[in-house]
């Protein structure tokens, strides 16, 4: 099983590109009413340019539509999914989450070592 976190939006995969790199794919549910444009814009314009040492990156994403027909009121109508994936950095030492959750020693040094390298912004 390559699934490793779950998120509000979708579930994040291991994965690896043809050129052996790591990658995580997050995999978003389906968001009805969702703007195509806006949210290629809001990819392309904003997640893509952020370069921040202390911000996994977003390497890409990618979409596919898909089409199956379906049975509604007695009628088959065309029914349209757009699967969506987030491409991320691959970090192998887990989520943020996974770090602030636990015993209280280990958090007291997590959140002191946030705090210190975020005091900055």
């Amino acid at each position: 099983d390559r699934i490793i976190g779950r998120g509000g939006f979708g579930k994040v995969y291991k994965g690896e590109l043809d050129s052996g790199e790591l990658i995580a794919v997050k995999m978003l549910h389906p968001l009805q009413g969702l703007d195509e444009d806006l949210f290629k814009n809001e990819v392309c314009n904003n997640l893509l340019k952020v370069d921040h040492p202390n911000v996994i990156g977003l390497l890409g994403y990618c979409d596919e539509l898909h089409s199956e027909f379906v049975e509604h009121k007695g009628d088959n109508i065309a029914a349209k999914h757009v699967y969506r994936g987030l491409c991320f950095e691959y970090f192998p030492n887990g989520s943020l989450h996974k770090h602030l959750s636990g015993t209280m020693e280990r958090n007291f040094s997590t959140v002191f070592f946030l705090i210190i390298n975020f005091s900055y912004l």
